[in-house]
């Protein structure tokens, strides 16, 4: 007799680890395969460029990628001559920037991209040496670019640009001696700050908060693994998505984590189904991350595309018992409880991820066949308007 058995906090409610999500391989880069590129997003579009291609050559080409269509076109290049990687990105009022980098030797400068024209134009540079592997964030109208090296060394300058004025001020330095591949965002007004190693490479597992009206860095939490570099964090509302890398022992890693920001706690979440990777570009368009291209464990660089769905949205409904998932052992049907006059849809996949049924409701009550399904783990996944959460199950 076949069973299956969730693994419920209380035996009613989803846990808050339950709450991963399937990671999904959608359409490919169309440029040619590359690590240490850079994104920016805009609207409705997200654009990626840059970065060192297969075949160990600088790159200043850009492609756009439209979310709702999932699809990639080619934009303008930068202007020939300002191929880089290590740059660092960040978009404000409708514009995109590119600053910095490597291309020969370090770069100080700063490139506006228009997205009505299609069209590059330079602003004013950094003062000081070139930099490359810096980490930024916008707050309001300013752009703040930590650490990075000059080629030669790694340091710990902040740089504040003012994006209406395209003038550059020296603010107090990080904490740490030095930063270089650290991941930051922005969220709720405040920046932060992870990981990252210095020139002695010591990796920093810490993450920092920086409250830009005093010009001043906190520590807030120690990440529960080894420091790492190259790897990628996104703000999903009020929580901090934490993505790849590699770590103080070379070791490439696929795994999702968040920070959040409500109850100062880390959460891991279901990895990506494929080989660990560092150096791609991360993005949201606020419900969903994703991910692109990167460099593998073997030195391959890749063009794969992966998203993934909000995986915090269900914790408001489960607080409040919308959502009930019973028996805990059952031998014929799987019950959904669910106390919302919303449409929902349910996806039952197998451990190697391939979707064995689904189906939408909005019924109160909704019972899920299992009689025919193989012996193995399952994960039963719940999807309203974007919003979705995930359950471990296993078949008897």
């Amino acid at each position: 007799m076949k069973r299956i058995l969730f693994l419920f906090f209380g035996n009613i409610f989803f846990t808050l680890l339950s709450h991963a999500q399937v990671w999904q391989q959608i359409a490919d880069f169309i440029g040619t395969e590359r690590d240490d590129g850079v994104s920016f997003t805009i609207g409705n579009y997200t654009y990626c460029g840059s970065g060192l291609k297969t075949g160990w050559s600088l790159s200043c080409d850009f492609y756009r990628f439209a979310p709702l269509s999932e699809q990639w076109v080619a934009i303008a290049p930068m202007p020939v001559g300002n191929e880089r990687q290590y740059a660092t990105a960040f978009s404000y009022n409708g514009n995109g920037y590119v600053c910095g980098g490597t291309g020969f030797g370090a770069l100080s400068d700063c490139w506006q991209y228009l997205e009505q024209s299609n069209t590059w134009q330079q602003k004013t540079s950094r003062p000081g040496n070139g930099f490359s592997g810096s980490a930024s964030f916008v707050i309001g109208n300013k752009a703040y670019i930590i650490g990075g090296s000059d080629g030669t060394t790694s340091t710990n300058e902040v740089w504040m640009y003012d994006l209406d004025n395209d003038t550059w001020t020296s603010k107090n330095n990080f904490p740490l001696i030095t930063s270089w591949r650290a991941s930051a965002v922005a969220a709720n007004g405040k920046g932060y700050l992870l990981f990252g190693k210095d020139s002695s490479d010591t990796y920093n597992s810490l993450l920092y908060e920086y409250d830009s009206t005093l010009d001043a860095w906190k520590i807030l939490s120690n990440f529960p693994g080894r420091g790492r570099v190259y790897s990628s964090m996104q703000a999903l509302g009020n929580n901090l998505m934490v993505f790849g890398g590699i770590d103080s022992l070379q070791h490439y890693s696929n795994d999702l984590w968040y920070y959040s920001l409500a109850d100062s706690t880390w959460h891991q979440q279901i990895s990506l189904p494929s080989q660990g990777r560092k150096g791609g570009m991360c993005f949201t368009n606020a419900t969903t991350l994703y991910y692109t291209c990167g460099i593998d464990s073997t030195d391959t660089r890749l063009k794969q595309t992966w998203k993934i769905a909000n995986p915090i949205g269900f914790q408001e409904l489960i607080k409040n018992k919308v959502i009930k998932v019973y028996p805990t052992i059952c031998s014929n049907e799987v019950i959904i409880e669910w106390h919302s006059t919303s449409e929902f849809e349910w996806k039952l996949f197998n451990s190697y991820h391939a979707m064995v049924a689904s189906n939408r409701s909005n019924a109160s009550i909704t019972k899920i066949n299992v009689q025919e399904l193989q012996s193995g783990m399952y994960f039963l996944q719940l999807v309203n308007q974007n919003e979705c959460s995930i359950q471990k199950i296993m078949v008897e």
